[in-house]
């Protein structure tokens, strides 16, 4: 359990570039929350924030991507 604990805070850490840092910050709080008061419920908590920065971060570098080609072509 520490372990996840220790990946999801690196993962969020590593992208900390994006513009969306406060909803990591946010989420982490929240991950680490249920991870002390319900430890029960880690992997499910695991799964559905790991899911939730992944679409989060995929639509942030979708958006980037078609900006930048939008001013470049």
């Amino acid at each position: 359990m520490i372990f996840l604990s220790y990946f999801d805070i690196v993962y969020s850490s590593s992208m900390y570039h994006c513009s969306y840092e406060s909803v990591f910050d946010a989420t982490e709080i929240f991950f680490i929350s249920v991870h002390m008061l319900f430890p029960t419920f880690v992997a499910c908590a695991h799964v559905s924030m790991m899911t939730f920065l992944l679409a989060v971060n995929s639509y942030v570098l979708w958006t980037t991507f078609c900006a930048f080609f939008k001013t470049t072509i």
